[in-house]
């Protein structure tokens, strides 16, 4: 069985892209990888979003909305995060 064949994720590069995001949602807790494969296979966008735009998500909500810098802000926040989680050593 493949890691993520339920998953809606037909391109190479969007497969890869929730890899990632399951591996740094984990945090290094390999007991958490299943956890988070299950997130993915529900709806890949949800490891997405859990691992991409942290920061988006704590501050966003469907009952208050955030002004444009905030939002700006946060898409900001959130790159230079997982840049930095992807390129450390």
């Amino acid at each position: 069985m493949a890691l993520f064949d339920p998953m809606e994720v037909r391109d190479w590069y969007g497969k890869a892209r929730v890899q990632l995001a399951v591996l740094k949602a984990a945090g290094g807790d390999l007991a958490a990888i299943p956890e988070y494969m299950q997130l993915a296979s529900w709806d890949y966008r949800d490891i997405l979003t859990v691992a991409e735009y942290p920061s988006f998500r704590l501050r966003h909500d469907r009952k208050h909305k955030i002004s444009p810098e905030e939002l700006e802000k946060s898409y900001q926040d959130d790159w230079e995060q997982y840049q930095e989680w992807l390129n450390r050593k």
